[in-house]
C-alpha cells in the first residue's frame, strides 16, 4: 500500500474560486516486502500444493520406472533438472534413489528438502536440511533454506539467525544476504506497527547493511520518515527505492504526495505520471493525480487563466471520472464565465457523487436567486444547511432571500446566525446593517456597518453605510443628529466617501465646511464663536487620507491652507497672518 490522499477535510468558501483541499493519510508500509520467487539455488522457495503427491518421502522409484536408467551423478543431475521445472514428485524420487546408494550426499539431502518443502511437508524438509548441515556445517545453502522455512512459518527471528549463520560460513553467498534483508525489513515493520519506531528504523538500516540494493527497505524508511514529517529524508529514501527498483510504483506515488503537500504541483504530477507509466491501473495514483490536477486548475485560474484551469479540471476527470471536487470547481469556473447552465450541471454532478457537498448546494442557490427563482434558491440554501448547519455563507444568503421576500424577522434571524457561526464575516454585518437601516434603526445600522468596515476596511459594501449618512445630512449650515456623538475618524471617513461616490465638483469647499461645522458646533447644535480645535481638524483630515483608496484625490496643500484659515481666523472674522508649510500631510500612528 502507498501513502494516499483520501477524504475531504476543508470546505470551500462558496461563490469564490477555491478548491477544497483533501487530507493526506499515510498508508501501510510494505509488509510483504519481497516475494521469495526463487530459492537460494534458483528453485521456487515457497511451499505450494502440486497436482500430484507422494505417500511417503522415503518411497523409491517403481521397478518399471524409466527414471531407473539414471544412476549416480546422472541421477542427481537429472533430479536437479526436474526440480528446476517444478516436477517435484519425480525429482524427489530420484533424490531418494541417490541417497539409497550414497547416504552422505549433501546435495541430494538439500534437493530432497526443497522438494518436500514445495509439497508442504515442512517438518520433513527441515529434517533434510538439518541432515545436510550435520554432514557439512559450512553449507550456506542449507542454512539459507532453513531460514526460508522459518520465515514461511512466521518465525522471523529464527529465520534471521539462520541467514546470519549462512553469511557467517560464506560471506559471498548472496541469496543469504538478500533473504536476511527481507526478513529484517519485515521485523522492522512489525516493530514500527507495535509503536517501536526507532527500533524499526534500526532494523531497516540493518537490512540495507545486509543488502544495500534492497528497495523495500528504502521504501519503508521513506514511510517512517513521512510519518515523522521528515520529508526531505523521506524523499531521499523513496528516490533510492526507485533507483534500485525502477518499476516501484508505490515509491513514485508517495513522492508525489510529498510534493503535492509542499505545493509543488508540477513535481507531484510528474511523479504520478511516472507511477502510472509503470502501473497504469494503480487506483491510488490515479485518484492522487486527479487531486493534483484539480489543485493546479484552481491555481492557474486564480492567476487569471480560467480556460487553462478548466482544461486541468477536465483532465482530472479523465483520471477519476467521479471526482466531485473537479466537478465543483468546474461549476465555479463556468459561473465566472457566466455559463450558468453549465455551472448548474457541474454543481448537480458534484452533489450526485458527493451528497455532502454543501458548497455546491449554496452555489446553486446563488444562481437561482440571481435568476429570481427564490423558492428554488431557498430550497438549495436549506439543503446546504441540512448538510452543514453552521455554514455561514448559506445562513447569510438565506437571510438575503428572506429580505427580498419581505420576511424581515426570519432574515434577521438567519443573518445573526451567520454572524454567530463566523464572527469575522464582514458581508453578514453589512446585510444586518441593511436590515436595521430599512427598519429605521439608524444607530444599529451604523454599528453594524462600522463592524463590517473594521473587519474589511476595503469592503465595497461600505456604500450602504454612506447611503445612511447621505440621506440624513442636513443642508449646508444646518446640523445633523447622525453626526452627533460619532468619533471624528468615522466622520472623516463618511465625508470622504460621500465625495468619492458623488464626485462633487466643489468637494474641497464642502469638506472645509463640514470640518468647520464639526469643530465649532456647540452642545445645543448651534455654531459658537470659540477658538478652533486644531487636533480635531487634524484627526478628521487624517481619517480622510487613511481611508482613501485613491490617496492623490485628497489635495493636502489646499486643505492645510484652508484649515490654517480656520485655526487662525480672528473672532471678528478677519484673517490672521498665516504660515503654510509645504510637504506631505502625514497621518497619526
Amino acid at each position: 500500500m502507498a501513502w494516499t490522499e483520501s477524504q475531504i477535510s476543508q470546505s470551500q468558501t462558496p461563490v469564490v474560486n477555491s478548491v477544497r483541499e483533501q487530507q493526506d493519510t499515510i498508508g501501510n508500509t510494505d509488509n510483504n516486502n519481497e516475494n521469495l520467487k526463487r530459492g537460494p539455488d534458483g528453485t521456487m522457495s515457497h511451499a505450494v500444493n502440486t497436482t500430484s503427491s507422494v505417500s511417503s518421502h522415503t518411497s523409491s522409484l517403481p521397478a518399471n520406472s524409466p527414471l531407473r536408467k539414471f544412476q549416480g551423478k546422472d541421477a542427481l543431475s537429472y533430479a536437479n533438472i526436474l526440480r528446476s521445472r517444478n516436477k517435484f514428485v519425480d525429482a524427489l524420487s530420484l533424490y531418494e534413489t541417490v541417497l539409497e546408494t550414497e547416504a552422505g550426499n549433501v546435495e541430494a539431502h538439500i534437493g530432497k528438502g526443497i522438494c518436500l518443502q514445495m509439497q508442504g511437508m515442512t517438518q520433513q524438509a527441515f529434517q533434510s536440511f538439518a541432515e545436510a548441515i550435520a554432514l557439512d556445517p559450512q553449507n550456506a545453502c542449507a542454512f539459507t533454506h532453513c531460514g526460508v522455512l522459518y520465515k514461511d512459518e512466521g518465525h522471523l527471528l529464527e529465520a534471521a539467525e539462520a541467514y546470519q549463520k549462512a553469511i557467517a560460513v560464506d560471506p559471498t553467498y548472496k541469496p543469504a544476504a538478500e533473504y536476511l534483508a527481507i526478513v529484517l525489513t519485515d521485523i522492522g515493520t512489525s516493530l514500527k506497527l507495535a509503536g517501536n519506531v526507532q527500533e524499526g528504523i534500526q532494523k531497516y538500516y540493518e537490512a540495507l547493511k545486509a543488502d544495500s540494493r534492497y528497495a523495500p527497505a528504502y521504501y519503508n524508511l521513506g514511510v517512517v520518515y513521512s510519518e515523522m514529517m521528515q520529508y526531505d529524508m523521506a524523499l531521499s529514501c523513496y528516490e533510492k527505492a526507485a533507483l534500485q527498483r525502477p518499476m516501484y510504483a508505490e515509491a513514485y506515488c508517495n513522492m508525489g504526495v510529498i510534493y503535492k503537500n509542499r505545493g509543488d504541483l508540477d513535481a507531484a504530477i510528474a511523479c504520478y505520471e511516472r507511477c502510472l507509466a509503470v502501473s497504469p491501473n494503480f487506483e491510488i495514483a490515479k485518484n492522487n493525480m486527479a487531486i493534483a490536477l484539480t489543485d493546479l486548475g484552481t491555481k492557474v485560474k486564480l492567476e487569471g487563466d480560467i480556460q487553462q484551469g478548466i482544461a486541468h479540471y477536465k483532465k482530472a476527470l479523465l483520471y477519476n471520472w467521479h471526482y466531485a471536487d473537479a466537478m465543483y470547481n468546474l461549476g465555479v469556473a463556468y459561473g465566472e464565465l457566466l455559463k450558468f447552465d453549465m455551472a448548474i450541471v457541474m454543481y448537480e454532478l458534484a452533489l450526485h457523487f458527493n451528497p455532502h457537498c454543501a458548497e455546491a448546494c449554496n452555489n446553486l442557490g446563488v444562481i437561482y436567486k440571481d435568476r429570481d427563482n427564490l423558492d428554488k434558491a431557498v430550497e438549495c440554501y436549506q439543503m446546504a444547511l441540512s448538510i452543514k448547519p453552521s455554514f455561514s455563507q448559506s445562513l447569510n444568503n438565506l437571510g438575503v432571500v428572506y429580505t427580498v421576500q419581505g420576511k424581515m424577522d426570519a432574515a434577521a434571524s438567519m443573518i445573526e446566525k451567520a454572524i454567530m457561526a463566523n464572527p469575522t464575516y464582514a458581508e453578514a454585518y453589512n446585510n444586518l446593517g441593511v436590515l436595521h437601516r430599512d427598519a429605521g434603526n439608524i444607530m444599529l445600522a451604523i454599528e453594524a456597518y462600522e463592524r463590517c468596515l473594521q473587519i474589511d476596511p476595503d469592503s465595497r459594501n461600505a456604500g450602504q453605510l454612506l447611503l445612511v449618512y447621505t440621506k440624513t445630512l442636513p443642508p449646508l449650515g444646518g446640523k445633523s443628529a447622525i453626526y452627533h456623538g460619532l468619533d471624528l475618524q468615522l466622520q472623516g471617513y463618511i465625508i470622504f466617501h460621500i465625495l468619492i461616490d458623488y464626485h462633487s465638483i466643489n468637494w474641497p469647499c464642502f469638506v472645509i465646511f463640514r470640518i468647520r461645522y464639526l469643530i465649532n458646533r456647540g452642545e445645543d447644535g448651534e455654531q459658537k464663536k470659540q477658538q478652533t480645535n486644531f487636533n480635531a481638524c487634524r484627526k478628521v483630515l487624517n481619517s480622510l487620507i487613511k481611508f482613501s483608496v485613491v490617496p492623490n484625490l485628497v489635495q493636502p496643500c489646499f486643505l492645510i491652507f484652508r484649515i490654517g484659515y480656520l485655526i487662525n481666523r480672528r473672532e471678528d472674522g478677519e484673517q490672521k497672518e498665516l504660515k503654510v508649510h509645504s510637504g506631505t500631510f502625514h497621518t497619526d500612528t
